[in-house]
C-alpha cells in the first residue's frame, strides 16, 4: 500500500518573505515579452553585445602575449637572462589564474557591466602609466611587471577574457544561436597568437617601451562604445535595480528574487571559488585530467610564441616577419569554427539513437578528431620544421594544431559544464587555474627547453604527451557516466539541483497562486480562499453527482463510436495515428462540452455556424487551445490586428456571450418549473440548480458560475487528454500489461456487451493504467497550501531512519509541494521510474494514496469526472484494438520511450507527440 505524502518547505532564504497578497503584488518580475529581459533582446542587440565582448576579450588576450615580441630587446638592454625577460608574459598568466576567482562572483552578484567596465578602465590606465615610470629594469621587474601584469593585466584582464557569462544571459542552453556565439567567444580568446605579431611591428616602428603604451591607448579608445552601448545582461541584477527604484518611488514592499536568492555570503563565495575548485582539481578525474589536457593544448600556444622565432630563424626569418607565421595557427582556428556544425549534427544523431538528451559525453564527440590531429600536428611540425623542408610544410602543421586547439578548448569547457551542472563554475575555475599556471610555466622554460633538448625532440616530446592525453576524450566518453556517479560530489550536486528546482518552483509559484489565469473568466473554486472558497465549494459539490457521472460514461461511449466512424477506423483493420493527442484532446473537449456545459457537440461539426459566425464548438476549442496566450498576453497585445489575436478575441467574446445567455435561460427554466424535474444533468445545469436552491447568502453571481465551469475546462480538458495519451503510449510499449487489462475487460464486460457505469468499480486494472500514467506525468506539477492556523507537520526522517521530524508552520505561511518529486519519491513508490500499474491494484478509487489529484478538502473536485471518462474510453478502445508504438527505422521500444514519452510542460505536465498503431482484435464482432 502506498503511504500518504508529506510536504516540502520553501527555501531557507525565503523564510522571512511575507507571502500574503500584499507582498505578492510587490514582487518585481519580468513582464510578458519584457524588452529589458536579456532573453528578449532583438537579435541585432545580442550580436552587438557579443561583438563588444569578443573585441575586448581579443584585445586583452593579445596583450597577454605581446610581451614575447619585446623580450629579446629588453634582455639586451638590461643584461638579464632570457627567463627573467619573459616574466611579463608569465606573470600575466599567473594573474589570469587568480583573477576569475576574485572578480567573477562580483560580476554575478552585482552586475556584469559594472565589473567589466571597472576592470577595463584599470587595464587601460596602467600600461601607459607604468611605461613612463620606474627607469631601471630591476624596478620594472619588481613593480611594473608584477603590479602591471599580475594585479592589473592578469587579474583584471582575466575578467574580460572570461566574460562568457554574458552569452547564457541572453540565450538559453539549447538555443543554436547561443551555441554559435560561444564558438565566437572561444575564437576571440584564441587571438592570443596575434599578440606577438602586432607587438613586433610596434616594437620595430616605435621601440619596445611603446608596446604596452599603444595597447593602453587602443583599449581606452575602444572603451567608449563599450561603455555607451553595452547594457547589463544579468537578469537578476536588472530586476533588483527595478525593485530598488520602486522602493525609492514609495513602494517599500518591493523586492526581487535575486535579492533573496542571488546574493551570496562571503563564506559561500570563498567555498565556491577557492576551496571547492581546489578540491575538485585534486580529486575529480574529469577536472584534473582535462585541466592537464587543455593546459598542454593552450600552453603550447605560449610556448610556440617563444619557440617559433627560434625555429624559423633557421630559414633566415627575423622580426617582425617571423611573427607572420602565427597566422597559420589563427587560420586553423578559423577553419575549426564550421566543424561545430558537424559536432551539433553528431550530437543530435546520438540523442535520437540513444533516446537521451543533455548527455555530457555527447560534447566530446568532436574531441575525437582533435585527439588525433593534436599529436599528429606536433610530430609533423617536429620533423618538418627545418631545412631542407619547405617552410610551408611545417606551417601546415601549425594550421592543423589551430584546428585541434579550438576543438579541445571548447569541448573541455562544454563537457565540464554539462558534467557538474550547478557546480560547473567551481570545476571550470579549478581547470582555469591549472591551465593558466601551466601556460605561465611553459612560457618561462620555452627557450631553454627547445635549445637544450633540440628543436625536433622538443616538439616530439610534446607530441608524445598529446598522444598520451589524447585517450582522455575516448575514456571519458565511454566511462564518463560511471565516473560522475562515483564522484564525491554526486550527492552534494543532487542536493544543490534539488534546491535549485525548489527555488525555480518558488518563482514559478508566484505566477500560479491566486493567479490571473484562475479568475480570467470569473472567481472560482480554485482561485478562492477562506470563506469565499467554502462558498464556492458549497455550490460546486452538489453539481458533481452520480447523474453527472452517468452522463459522462454514456457520452464517452457515444463519442468513442463517433471517433471510430469519423476517423475512418471502421473501414480498416489497422491504422496509424502520428499524434494520438489530436484524438485525445478532441475527445476530452467534446466530453467537457457535452457533460460540463450541456452543448450538443459532434466529432465532425464545422467551425462556423449556419449564419456564418464562429460556432460555439469552435469557440470552445480555440479558447481551450489558447488559454496560455489569454493568460500571459496583456490586453493591448490581444487588441492588435493580427489574425490569431482576432480569432482568440472573437472566440472569447462568442463563448462569454453564449454562456451568459445560457445562465439566463437555465435560471428562467428553473423558475418556471420545479427545479428537481429538470432533464439536464450536465455540470453547468447542476451548478445553476444548486445555486438557485441556496439562500442569497451563499449564492454565486453569474460571472462566478461561469468561472467555475471554465476552470473545469482548463483543469480537466488538458489533464485528461495528456493522461490518456501517456496511458496509450505505455500500453503500446508493454503488451503484457495491455493483455492483462484486456483479460479483465473481457471477464467483466465480454466481447459484445456495452460497458455500463456499474462496471466501473470492477475495472480496477483499467483505472490503474490511467493512474500510473498520471503518476508519472502529474498534470498539476505544483501544489500550494496555506496554513489557516498554526500547524506542525511531521516530516519523515531520511530513508532507513525511523520516526519523524516536527516542522512548525505558522498561520498564513504557504507550503509548496513539488508533485513531480512526490510521485517519483522511492519512499512511497518502489522503482518510481518504472511504469507499474499493479501498484494501484486494490487501492480504493478515492484513496489519498493517489495524490496526483491533490488530497484533502481542496482535492480536485473533478477527479471522478476524469476517471469515469478515462475508464469508459480505455475499456472500449483496449477491447476493440491492440495498441502498438510506431517505431522509426531501426528504433527499439526503449529508444522510442526515451524519445516520445518525455515530459512536456504547457499549463499542465504531459507527454510529447505520441505516434501509435491500432490493430483490430479478433474479438471485434462481425
Amino acid at each position: 500500500m502506498v503511504e500518504p505524502t508529506s510536504t516540502t518547505s520553501l527555501p531557507p532564504e525565503l523564510d522571512d518573505v511575507d507571502l500574503n497578497s500584499e507582498s505578492e503584488s510587490e514582487l518585481i518580475h519580468w513582464n510578458h515579452n519584457d524588452p529589458e529581459n536579456p532573453f528578449n533582446y532583438p537579435t541585432w542587440k545580442k550580436a552587438m553585445i557579443c561583438t563588444l565582448i569578443c573585441l575586448q576579450g581579443s584585445w586583452v588576450t593579445m596583450c597577454s602575449s605581446a610581451g614575447a615580441a619585446i623580450a629579446r630587446d629588453m634582455q639586451v638592454e638590461f643584461g638579464v637572462s632570457s627567463t627573467v625577460s619573459r616574466l611579463p608574459v608569465a606573470v600575466f598568466l599567473f594573474g589570469m589564474a587568480v583573477g576569475p576567482v576574485i572578480l567573477t562572483p562580483l560580476a554575478e552578484d552585482f552586475g556584469r557591466k559594472k565589473v567589466l567596465v571597472a576592470c577595463l578602465a584599470i587595464v587601460c590606465a596602467f600600461p601607459p602609466l607604468f611605461n613612463r615610470t620606474l627607469p631601471s629594469y630591476p624596478n620594472r621587474v619588481l613593480h611594473r611587471y608584477i603590479s602591471n601584469s599580475i594585479v592589473i593585466c592578469g587579474v583584471f584582464g582575466a575578467t574580460v577574457i572570461t566574460s562568457v557569462g554574458n552569452i547564457p544571459d541572453m540565450w538559453r542552453g539549447d538555443d543554436i544561436i547561443g551555441l554559435w556565439a560561444m564558438n565566437g567567444w572561444a575564437y576571440s580568446a584564441e587571438a592570443v597568437v596575434l599578440g606577438p605579431l602586432i607587438g613586433a611591428y610596434i616594437n620595430n616602428a616605435m621601440g619596445w617601451r611603446w608596446v604596452y603604451g599603444i595597447w593602453g591607448i587602443v583599449g581606452a579608445a575602444s572603451m567608449i562604445p563599450f561603455i555607451i552601448l553595452l547594457p547589463e545582461t544579468r537578469g537578476g541584477v536588472i530586476l533588483a535595480a527595478r525593485a530598488e527604484r520602486a522602493r525609492q518611488a514609495g513602494r517599500p514592499g518591493a523586492w526581487a528574487i535575486h535579492e533573496r536568492l542571488g546574493r551570496r555570503t562571503m563564506s559561500q563565495i570563498i567555498k565556491e571559488t577557492v576551496f571547492r575548485p581546489a578540491t575538485m582539481l585534486l580529486t575529480e578525474p574529469i577536472v584534473y585530467c582535462f585541466a592537464l589536457y587543455d593546459g598542454l593544448n593552450y600552453g603550447i600556444i605560449y610556448l610556440a610564441v617563444e619557440a617559433i622565432p627560434l625555429i624559423y630563424a633557421q630559414y633566415g626569418l627575423q622580426q617582425p616577419e617571423v611573427e607572420l607565421t602565427f597566422f597559420s595557427i589563427q587560420i586553423g582556428v578559423t577553419l575549426a569554427i564550421p566543424l561545430f556544425y558537424l559536432q551539433r549534427k553528431a550530437t543530435l544523431w546520438r540523442e535520437r539513437k540513444e533516446g537521451r538528451k543533455d548527455v555530457p559525453e555527447h560534447k566530446l564527440i568532436w574531441a575525437f578528431l582533435a585527439a588525433i590531429l593534436f599529436p599528429v600536428s606536433m610530430f609533423w611540425f617536429a620533423w618538418t620544421g627545418h631545412p631542407p623542408f619547405s617552410i610551408y610544410v611545417s606551417l601546415g602543421a601549425l594550421v592543423m594544431f589551430g584546428i585541434s586547439g579550438h576543438i579541445i578548448f571548447l569541448a573541455v569547457s562544454d563537457f565540464t559544464v554539462e558534467s557538474y551542472g550547478l557546480m560547473a563554475s567551481s570545476a571550470v575555475t579549478g581547470q582555469s587555474f591549472a591551465r593558466e599556471n601551466i601556460c605561465g610555466i611553459l612560457c618561462l622554460v620555452s627557450v631553454q627547453f627547445y635549445q637544450n633538448v633540440g628543436f625536433q625532440w622538443a616538439s616530439t616530446i610534446l607530441g608524445i604527451l598529446a598522444t598520451v592525453m589524447g585517450v582522455f576524450p575516448f575514456v571519458f566518453y565511454k566511462y564518463g557516466p560511471w565516473i560522475r556517479q562515483k564522484s564525491r560530489y554526486a550527492q552534494e550536486l543532487a542536493k544543490l539541483e534539488e534546491e535549485e528546482q525548489l527555488r525555480l518552483k518558488f518563482i514559478e509559484a508566484q505566477f500560479h497562486r491566486k493567479g490571473a489565469k484562475q479568475d480570467l473568466w470569473g472567481m472560482n473554486l480554485v482561485a478562492a480562499d477562506g470563506e469565499m472558497w467554502r462558498k464556492h465549494r458549497r455550490i460546486m459539490g452538489p453539481a458533481f453527482n452520480n447523474k453527472l457521472y452517468q452522463m459522462v460514461w454514456t457520452e464517452t461511449l457515444d463519442t468513442y463510436r463517433e471517433m471510430i466512424s469519423a476517423e475512418g477506423w471502421s473501414e480498416t483493420n489497422s491504422i496509424e495515428v502520428p499524434v494520438i493527442q489530436t484524438l485525445t484532446f478532441k475527445l476530452a473537449l467534446l466530453i467537457i462540452g457535452r457533460c460540463g456545459f450541456g452543448f450538443s457537440f459532434n466529432w465532425t461539426a464545422p467551425p462556423t455556424a449556419p449564419d456564418g459566425t464562429m460556432s460555439v464548438q469552435e469557440a470552445l476549442r480555440i479558447v481551450a487551445d489558447s488559454h496560455m496566450l489569454a493568460i500571459a498576453a496583456p490586453k493591448w497585445l490581444l487588441a492588435l490586428p493580427f489574425r490569431r489575436f482576432k480569432e482568440v478575441r472573437e472566440a472569447h467574446d462568442q463563448l462569454m456571450g453564449f454562456m451568459k445567455a445560457q445562465v439566463a435561460d437555465r435560471k428562467a427554466e428553473m423558475s418556471s418549473q420545479d427545479s428537481s424535474t429538470t432533464s439536464k444533468n450536465d455540470a453547468f445545469t447542476m451548478l445553476v440548480k444548486a445555486n438557485e436552491d441556496e439562500s442569497s447568502k451563499f449564492q454565486l453571481d453569474d460571472q462566478e458560475l461561469i468561472g467555475n465551469v471554465f476552470i473545469m475546462l482548463f483543469a480537466g480538458h488538458e489533464t485528461t487528454a495528456h493522461s490518456l495519451a501517456a496511458t496509450l503510449g505505455f500500453l503500446g510499449l508493454y503488451n503484457e500489461i495491455q493483455e492483462e487489462v484486456l483479460e479483465q475487460i473481457i471477464s467483466v464486460v465480454g466481447w459484445d456487451r456495452e460497458p455500463v457505469l456499474e462496471d466501473y468499480s470492477k475495472l480496477d486494472k483499467v483505472l490503474a493504467v490511467f493512474y500510473e500514467a498520471l503518476r508519472m506525468f502529474p498534470a498539476g506539477h505544483i501544489m500550494i497550501r496555506e496554513a489557516t492556523e498554526d500547524t506542525v507537520l511531521q516530516i519523515p526522517k531520511a530513508v532507513g531512519q525511523e520516526g519523524t521530524i516536527p516542522f512548525p508552520v505558522p498561520k498564513g505561511v504557504q507550503i509548496m509541494v513539488d508533485m513531480v518529486g512526490v510521485q517519483y519519491n522511492p519512499r512511497y513508490f518502489d522503482e518510481p521510474e518504472k511504469y507499474k500499474p499493479s501498484r494501484w491494484y486494490g487501492v480504493a478509487n478515492e484513496s489519498e494514496a493517489f495524490s496526483a489529484f491533490s488530497i484533502g478538502p481542496r482535492a480536485c473536485i473533478g477527479r471522478k469526472f476524469a476517471t469515469t471518462e478515462a475508464v469508459a474510453f480505455l475499456t472500449m478502445l483496449i477491447r476493440d484494438w491492440k495498441v502498438e508504438p510506431v517505431l522509426k527505422h531501426g528504433e527499439t521500444k526503449e529508444v522510442w520511450r526515451q524519445r516520445v514519452l518525455d515530459a512536456h510542460l504547457v499549463l499542465t505536465l504531459g507527454v510529447k507527440d505520441v505516434p501509435l498503431r491500432f490493430t483490430r482484435r479478433r474479438g471485434w464482432p462481425s
